[in-house]
């Protein structure tokens, strides 16, 4: 997907938290966002990926075949993961892959059973519900659906918090396996995060 940002700005009340942005993700491309908290890269995020709109701006969306996606559409071709995307507590880690599955689709005809084995958790785990999972358990769960949905373009707000040294190698592993040919943009203030990013954009406001 090739994602174009012209004039971007967005505010809360009077605040202004992305002023006059412009940019061209180019289809395939890794893009690292990176600055100190409270510096506006969640909101960042959540324009580029269609989650919330801008109070100022355009924001243009083509396919591989450089046709313009419509903005209705867009939630078809995107993907995100970050620590504000809620996950339904009451089902199970089985029921929450199952849906999932039934409403998106993962890559290359991915089955809910082959994205549990890439967990490598215990049996017991998948029937256990996601509320009582543990923080870390619970981010493990949302990457693993944001990097395995069929998407075009993927976005990771913040993707190693609250895993161990052992998730972010995982984390990380999965980024290089799965998302070769598709746009990502990842934005965190931790270098550990960015996987082969090949631009960085550091200033927005």
């Amino acid at each position: 997907m090739r994602i174009e940002a012209r004039g971007l700005r967005r505010r809360f009340g009077l605040h202004w938290v992305v002023h006059d942005f412009d940019h061209v993700f180019a289809p395939g491309s890794r893009t690292a966002i990176s600055g100190p908290n409270g510096s506006g890269k969640s909101t960042l995020v959540r324009l580029l990926s269609g989650q919330l709109m801008p109070s100022e701006g355009w924001l243009d969306y083509h396919d591989e075949d450089e046709r313009a996606i419509p903005t209705a559409e867009l939630y078809r071709h995107v993907s995100l993961a970050g620590p504000y995307v809620e996950l339904i507590e009451e089902l199970t880690g089985e029921e929450a892959l199952d849906l999932h599955h039934a409403m998106r689709g993962f890559r290359q005809n991915m089955r809910p059973r082959d994205l549990w084995a890439r967990l490598d958790w215990d049996k017991r785990v998948h029937r256990q519900t996601v509320g009582s999972y543990s923080s870390g358990m619970r981010q493990r769960l949302r990457l693993l659906l944001a990097l395995a949905t069929e998407a075009s373009a993927v976005f990771l707000d913040e993707p190693t918090s609250n895993l161990d040294a052992e998730g972010v190698r995982w984390y990380r592993t999965l980024v290089r396996d799965w998302l070769e040919g598709r746009t990502l943009v990842i934005a965190s203030n931790e270098e550990r995060d960015f996987v082969d990013c090949g631009e960085r954009i550091e200033r927005w406001r």
